[in-house]
């Protein structure tokens, strides 16, 4: 039997102590998206930890910045049909202005698992794009539509 965990809320710091609490090792995991996103290195750590038990990625509906992390390096990832998935430029929690350091470490990130490269995903970060299902599937980030 798998544990569920429901990501609805902004990704804030000390999330990954709250919801991973108490995961094992030998664990199996459900983890149900639909997220605007947020801190994107708490979301970073989150997703580390996922990766390492057994776990499966579900996307409802919204899977926006930072938790595009949730899909990278999981047993399984799957989405709806209706699901969207939105990437843009990281922004500094300070002042708003765009953090190019952080678009360049995010955007290969993401490139080493998907079938993107590093440039391409900077290109998506930087027009604001939002994709469908089945591009996110062509791209390698979604396994399956369901």
């Amino acid at each position: 039997m798998r544990k569920k965990i429901n990501l609805t809320q902004k990704i804030s710091p000390g999330d990954c102590e709250r919801i991973l609490c108490g995961v094992e090792l030998d664990d199996a995991l459900f983890v149900s998206i639909d997220c605007v996103g947020g801190r994107v290195s708490e979301a970073i750590r989150m997703a580390h930890i996922m990766s390492c038990v057994d776990t499966h990625v579900h996307v409802e509906y919204r899977c926006d910045s930072s938790a595009l992390f949730f899909l990278l390096d999981m047993k399984k990832r799957t989405c709806t049909k209706h699901a969207r998935f939105l990437f843009h430029l990281p922004r500094n929690v300070s002042d708003g202005s765009v953090n190019m350091e952080s678009a360049e470490a995010n955007a290969a990130l993401i490139a080493e698992y998907s079938r993107l490269s590093k440039e391409e995903c900077l290109n998506m970060f930087k027009k604001n794009l939002t994709l469908l299902p089945d591009q996110m599937r062509r791209i390698g980030l979604i396994d399956e539509i369901i």
